[in-house]
């Protein structure tokens, strides 16, 4: 009977509203932020009442290094979630030490880093030490691409032709006007 009257007020150009009442115990909520990562698993995200802190997990920042590809002596910077709130956050790579920094009141963390003149070139790992909410020490890893200078894409131009060149016309233009300018003075003589 509903269908039919829907369909009749739909045709005559009115508009219809369906509303279906499901019950609360018949939904599942799954909510995956971008990019999640283990750091991020909604397991290290439980309050202390036993339920799931939904806002803290999906505030929580995969980790990841910007830019992605230097060369050796260069900074990045780390970033990356999971830890608790306001907690000290211990950066290395390959086991040596880089630095610290501190986690926001949603325990992500963004460390600038230098990556050390002698590191070899190739794919290196940078870990981030800290607590995550529950107190458990958490590693995040992330991996940053060193690469020798040389094979480093190539920006801008060479002007160094460019400039030669215009100084060679300057010098031209030059020349040319003070021959021009003693010839009229000759002029001017005779």
């Amino acid at each position: 009977m509903v269908k039919g009257r829907m369909r009749a007020l739909v045709a005559r150009g009115a508009m219809a509203l369906a509303l279906v009442v499901v019950p609360a115990s018949a939904l599942l909520v799954t909510a995956h932020p971008a990019a999640a990562a283990a750091n991020c698993d909604i397991s290290r995200f439980s309050n202390p009442d036993g339920s799931i802190d939904t806002t803290g997990y999906l505030q929580c920042i995969a980790p990841g290094v910007n830019p992605s590809t230097i060369v050796a002596g260069a900074s990045v910077t780390f970033t990356g979630g999971g830890c608790a709130a306001a907690t000290n956050v211990a950066v290395s790579l390959n086991g040596t030490s880089l630095g610290s920094t501190t986690s926001d009141s949603k325990g992500n963390f963004s460390a600038p880093v230098t990556i050390p003149s002698g590191t070899p070139t190739g794919t290196q790992t940078l870990t981030a030490s800290c607590l995550d909410p529950s107190g458990n020490p958490l590693t995040v890893t992330a991996t940053v691409t060193v690469v020798l200078a040389a094979s480093l894409p190539r920006t801008g131009t060479n002007v160094g032709e460019y400039v030669g060149i215009a100084l060679a016309l300057i010098a031209l233009g030059s020349a040319a006007a003070f021959g021009a300018h003693r010839e009229l003075a000759k002029r001017r003589i005779s």
